[in-house]
């Protein structure tokens, strides 16, 4: 699924979705470059540049990155 220029109440809808299935325990694996998105919907983060993992964790990543550039995509 692309969630590419999506309008705010497509995206609701998603999120919604991916909410309710999580809490049947479906393992979802969710690739997107919207920051909100994953805000609202991931346990766990993994974060990558140029094909490499950077960064990965739980959620709280997050608010709490620990490489300068996953703080700094999470900035713009």
């Amino acid at each position: 699924m692309s969630d590419a220029a999506l309008d705010p109440e497509i995206t609701a809808q998603i999120v919604s979705i991916i909410r309710e299935l999580a809490g049947t325990g479906i393992t979802q694996v969710i690739v997107t470059h919207e920051v909100e998105v994953a805000r609202k919907t991931a346990s766990r983060v993994v974060y990558m540049e140029n094909g490499r993992i950077v960064e990965q964790g739980d959620a709280s990543r997050f608010a709490q990155p620990q490489t300068a550039e996953f703080a700094s995509y999470l900035s713009h």
